[in-house]
């Protein structure tokens, strides 16, 4: 059975780690940045399982956006389960800019090309060995809505995929 793990829990552990690789010359993206109300993005999890995610709302406080997402976990197309998260992109910056002090270089980024929805898109790839030692390959995008995941990897084996988004 599959756990329900939110993109965004994922985000917050997976950015502030890898930005500390940033002498590589590769940028993390940080899709929130540009992100807009209505985007969503579907994803397909293990067995039956899916999770979708909306920006249902975006609010401007003192300088800082705070976006309200959406996370709906389906199973066999039906909702089961939905709750409202809410992301401030100041807050993880902070956060995120903190972390870069420790150094870590067993996280690898790569940049590649894939093609998601008939587009090649530039792809920048996480690696880095998860809590459990297992080695974690996250992909992330600028041009796929929300959080800018296409899917993340476990010791080779595909725990989430993107199955479609819209603007």
């Amino acid at each position: 059975m599959c756990r329900w793990m939110p993109i965004l829990a994922l985000l917050a552990a997976i950015l502030p780690g890898a930005a500390r690789a940033g002498e590589s010359g590769i940028e993390i993206p940080m899709r929130l940045r540009t992100a807009a109300k209505g985007e969503w993005a579907l994803y397909s999890l293990q067995d039956s399982y899916e999770q979708k995610q909306t920006i249902v709302d975006i609010e401007e406080k003192d300088g800082d956006k705070v976006f309200i997402i959406a996370d709906e976990m389906l199973i066999d197309g039906q909702s089961v389960q939905r709750k409202e998260s809410r992301f401030s992109l100041k807050v993880a910056m902070r956060e995120q800019a903190e972390m870069l002090a420790d150094d870590d270089s067993s996280i690898k980024l790569s940049a590649i090309s894939e093609r998601v929805k008939d587009k090649d898109v530039e792809v920048v790839v996480i690696e880095y060995k998860g809590e459990a030692g297992d080695t974690v390959r996250s992909f992330l995008s600028e041009a796929i809505p929300v959080t800018g995941m296409i899917r993340i990897e476990i010791d080779g084996d595909i725990m989430m995929e993107l199955k479609d988004f819209g603007y």
